[in-house]
């Protein structure tokens, strides 16, 4: 038997260093491996290690690995509601309303109702509905809805004027701040205060640089001035999961950061800090568009601008190209990937190859955001190109003009579009793409790549 045991000891620590393997394989944000990137002498092999298996549960947002292949919107994920024509009609749901996994009592919940809101009905099981809000689905009782008939002073929605700026929300603020992590700063982010366990000195400046021309470049490119002052906190998270333990419960939970309640979140591990300075930047449009065009605003028109400007490239100077390109491209052998507006064209190419582009006349009717992040991510993309082309050549000044008119209270819908330009959004579809496949970027390419 003793002679045995050194083949067993053996035999042993291989299992367990194979075990090890191949939890790290599945799991490359795992603490220890990422503490050992930092390391002397074995720290470039684990980040050599970790950067061939990030991604292996799925690309970020904003990024494609064109090796690997970009991933496409399944057929599950295409299912869309367009505006005029929901599946069921529309319900009314308080704030707090949980919508469950399951047509039963005690199924877990999704997600709780932020705010009132008319969800779609996608169908029905009995005394239970099925809705649809911001791209998730789930079920709710239908003694706990209120359908529009019975809400007449919510049938029609308001214009959305814009608005000031409130002041964060207390509540949301002070939760994301119990989810940093200790020491943790207070800095500025241009006009915003900026709360940070990071420790990322140069991210930090360029966060605080890039901030402060947001508004700037707003009101140059798309000729609309804010209303009031700016107002907000950003919270930048150093982990991924604090920014997750922050977002759990809310449906853009998954995304690399969002702006709710005044409070943009976004995180900093193993992220590009251009990517971390672009998803920053995309959350302050959404800010700038409430005091600029007012809530409720279209999808791809809220989406649209937030991209086109968050995703922009700066110059050699550190100044903000509105328009153009931003991104970075990141060699990792034996792979290479995209993130930013790089990736964004890159997904929008291979999409149009295989013909799973929204038409524009849908695009712009879209309501509420599709299930599934490449679906959702694909009609972000488009809605962005849709926005840079319409401002890089004749059609601007009839762009613009539909913005100031959604400004003053004049309805943000298609057809006001299509009589701002001039010209039938389908007329358009052939000299999007290719501007998007010639250029895609405006004068700030250089600059970008």
């Amino acid at each position: 038997m003793r002679r045995d045991w050194p083949f067993v000891s053996l035999l042993l620590l291989a299992l367990a260093l194979f075990a090890a393997f191949a939890w790290s394989t599945r799991h490359p944000d795992w603490g220890p491996l990422v503490a050992a990137a930092e390391w002397p002498v074995v720290g470039p092999a684990v980040a050599a290690f970790r950067a061939r298996y990030v991604g292996d549960g799925g690309p970020p947002a904003g990024a494609v690995s064109p090796v690997a292949g970009a991933a496409a919107p399944e057929g599950a994920d295409r299912e869309i509601v367009i505006l005029g024509a929901p599946a069921r009609g529309r319900v009314w749901l308080h704030p707090g309303t949980p919508l469950l996994e399951a047509p039963r009592p005690g199924a877990a919940p999704v997600l709780l109702m932020p705010a009132l809101a008319n969800p779609v009905v996608l169908g029905e099981s009995g005394a239970w509905l099925q809705v649809a809000w911001r791209g998730q689905r789930g079920w709710v009782p239908r003694a706990s809805v209120h359908r529009p008939e019975h809400a007449p002073q919510m049938a029609e929605p308001a214009p959305p004027l814009p608005r000031p700026a409130p002041p964060p929300d207390p509540q949301r603020l002070a939760r994301a701040l119990a989810r940093l992590q200790t020491p943790r700063r207070t800095l500025a982010a241009g006009p915003y205060e900026l709360h940070t366990d990071s420790g990322d000195r140069a991210l930090l400046l360029l966060l605080d640089r890039a901030a402060a021309q947001i508004e700037p470049a707003y009101r140059r490119y798309y000729g609309l001035q804010p209303m009031g002052e700016a107002r907000g906190a950003v919270v930048l998270f150093q982990r991924r999961d604090d920014f997750a333990a922050y977002a759990m419960g809310d449906d853009r939970a998954a995304a690399d950061a969002y702006a709710s309640g005044g409070v943009v979140a976004s995180w900093r591990e193993g992220r590009p800090p251009g990517e971390v300075r672009a998803s920053l930047l995309h959350e302050l449009v959404h800010l700038l568009n409430r005091r600029a065009l007012g809530p409720a605003l279209p999808l791809w028109l809220e989406e649209g601008t937030a991209d086109a400007l968050g995703e922009s490239a700066f110059d050699g100077e550190g100044r903000l190209v509105p328009g153009s390109l931003g991104g970075s491209r990141l060699e990792r052998t034996p792979r290479w990937e995209l993130h930013g507006g790089l990736a964004a064209r890159e997904l929008w190419q291979r999409a149009a190859e295989r013909r799973e582009l929204l038409p524009l006349t849908e695009l712009v009717r879209v309501e509420d955001a599709p299930p599934g992040a490449s679906s959702r991510q694909l009609l972000y993309v488009q809605a962005g190109f849709l926005v840079r082309f319409l401002l890089a050549g004749e059609h601007g000044d009839g762009f613009r003009a539909f913005l100031g008119g959604i400004a003053a209270g004049d309805p943000a819908t298609a057809e006001a579009l299509e009589e701002h330009l001039g010209v039938p959004l389908a007329d358009l579809e052939g000299g999007l793409a290719a501007w998007v496949r010639r250029r895609g970027v405006g004068s700030g390419e250089a600059a970008a790549l």
